[in-house]
Formats: structure tokens, sequence, C-alpha cells
């Protein structure tokens, strides 16, 4: 039989398993180092830009010119 320290992150407490169902996540403490959570938040904003900057050219290539 598997033990909680065979697996990479333990299972949620009924809690923690009560809330995310009510709430729809669950925080759970110092799973990520500063480091990780920075990396991630700079991805993301990346990826935001990224998107952002194509939704505006998406969106000029449509518009009409003036005749």
């Amino acid at each position: 039989m598997e033990s909680s320290t065979d697996r990479p992150f333990p299972a949620l407490t009924p809690e923690q398993r009560y809330y995310f169902e009510i709430n729809g996540y669950v925080v759970v403490p110092d799973v990520l180092s500063r480091d990780e959570c920075g990396s991630i938040r700079d991805a993301l904003q990346s990826t935001k830009k990224n998107f952002d900057r194509a939704r505006l050219t998406t969106k000029s290539s449509r518009q009409i010119p003036n005749s």
C-alpha cells in the first residue's frame, strides 16, 4: 500500500477539499518557493501580453477602411 510520503504531495484535508468544492480553489501554503511563484507570474504576464497583442492585431486587420 502506498503511504502519503510516497506521493509527490499530500492529499487535501477534508476541510481543504470542502473549501475547494465550495469556492473552486484552495490555498496550500509553502507548496512553491518565492522563485517558483515569480517564474510562474512572469510567464503568465508574458502570455497575457502576447494574447493582448495578438487580439489587437486581429482587431486592426478586421477593420474596414473608410472609402
